[in-house]
């Protein structure tokens, strides 16, 4: 258990409108979405099929004989043992005991072996431009050597805040595996600006582009099992989960679904529920409780989102150069160079922006025309967070499962009260609490440990 929360704990951090996935006129280049629109004829286009690759394949990655679960699953010790013991191990035993007896049946041996297929795969999407960009994911799923199986359904996973490419889901194999050992198919894409795309500059908050690059994620897999003759269980579906960024992507995929996609993409992809944990939804209001505080826990989402949006909306930003929002501290220190770098976790650009500026105050941390809330530079940006509101704006169809820290020092409650409020008039709810740990690192462990349960 100490070594799953320690991996949570280096990457269970923030990076963290109504009119969020608008309409855009089709020539405009920062449009990624479905450039060719409806076909002449008045019918939706076909789902795409992505240029996809394998990349590096290996079997058996992370052993798991005779039906057994991972060790941390079995772990009673340190803050989340009681957890395991009384609602997670009991279902894993379960779980467990009814995979064992399948494999059994299917194959014909007391003793089958039990595993994991583990791929590294590139596809093809579309950056902030409309232009093509490859990308790259993790792919893991359960195989029983010698019998045929059909997983219960895919879970897409979007990773919170990494600043370090090491930390890309493509790089670190521990990445949240566990969830495969519930007999699912479990994707984790990169996203752009990590993985194969290292080099480009990481959409955070941009939730728009974001959606799309892990659709396109998503609809990749899916072809990738086929071309390998792996079917899903008949009532098998795309579940959508994340916590922190990831929270956050997670309901911006579930919007993208269902409010943007086409009807044969939405169908393809099979929607059953999203699960999202300590995102920030509501971008304006997140600024705003900074603007609160003394002293930020997070001051290098700052940065990041302002170099983002310059991907993201190249058109908005055309003009702007991302360090006009920031204060002369970090311009004179290139600080926007050590994220591009992708050398450092987010919690060493947290402590490099701290001793770069001597504070990690928000009035601080910004240039004094970015605070000026009369200034041009200010109306654009706060335009683009508005642009990125969840919160608003929109009616889930399919379930929306929230959960969120009371005293979460990250990522504002705020963001939780807005969206339930914000989308009561649709399929949202709340998970229920197993333990309040009050922290947003605590609060991931809790999460991901409901959401195998929920699983």
């Amino acid at each position: 258990m100490k070594r799953f929360l320690l991996a949570l704990s280096a990457l269970l951090v923030l990076v963290a409108s109504c009119n969020l996935f608008h309409p855009v006129e089709p020539d405009v280049p920062d449009n990624p979405d479905n450039p060719s629109g409806p076909t002449p004829g008045g019918e939706e286009p076909e789902v795409p099929e992505p240029e996809i690759s394998v990349e590096y394949e290996a079997t058996d990655s992370l052993r798991i004989g005779n039906a057994d679960f991972p060790y941390w699953a079995y772990d009673t010790t340190g803050i989340y043992g009681a957890i395991v013991s009384n609602t997670l191990l009991r279902k894993c035993r379960n779980n467990n005991e009814n995979l064992g007896a399948a494999m059994v049946k299917e194959s014909g041996s007391k003793t089958p072996t039990w595993g994991y297929w583990n791929y590294i795969v590139t596809y093809s999407s579309t950056d902030g431009s409309g232009n093509e960009v490859t990308l790259s994911e993790r792919i893991v799923f359960p195989a029983g050597f010698s019998f045929s199986h059909s997983p219960r359904g895919i879970v897409l996973v979007s990773h919170p805040t990494i600043g370090a490419n090491r930390e890309s889901p493509t790089i670190d194999k521990d990445f949240l595996i566990g969830l495969s050992s519930l007999d699912y198919v479990t994707v984790f894409p990169d996203l752009m600006g990590f993985g194969v795309s290292q080099e480009r500059i990481h959409p955070y908050m941009c939730q728009e582009l974001t959606a799309r690059q892990s659709i396109d994620g998503a609809i990749a897999a899916i072809r990738f099992l086929e071309d390998r003759g792996i079917e899903l269980n008949a009532d098998g579906g795309l579940i959508n989960a994340g916590y922190s960024q990831g929270g956050a992507s997670a309901l911006a995929i579930h919007k993208y679904i269902e409010t943007v996609s086409t009807e044969k993409e939405r169908e393809f992809l099979g929607l059953k529920a999203s699960y999202c944990g300590g995102g920030p939804y509501d971008l304006v209001a997140t600024w705003e409780a900074y603007r609160e505080q003394t002293s930020l826990s997070f001051p290098c989402a700052l940065p990041m989102t302002v170099l983002a949006f310059k991907e993201g909306y190249p058109l908005e930003m055309k003009d702007i150069d991302p360090y006009d929002c920031l204060c002369p501290a970090l311009k004179e220190s290139d600080f926007l160079s050590r994220i591009q770098s992708k050398n450092f976790s987010v919690s060493l650009l947290n402590a490099h922006l701290k001793l770069d500026v001597g504070s990690t105050r928000m009035d601080a941390v910004l240039s004094q025309e970015m605070l000026d809330t009369e200034s041009e530079l200010h109306a654009t940006i706060k335009g683009l967070l508005e642009r990125n509101n969840l919160a608003s704006g929109w009616a889930p169809e399919k379930p929306v499962y929230l959960y969120h820290e009371k005293k979460d020092e990250i990522v504002p409650y705020v963001n939780y009260t807005k969206a339930l409020e914000g989308l009561s008039k649709g399929n949202v709810s709340t998970i229920s609490v197993m333990l309040s740990g009050g922290s947003h690192i605590g609060g991931g462990g809790v999460f991901y440990l409901q959401l195998m349960d929920l699983l």
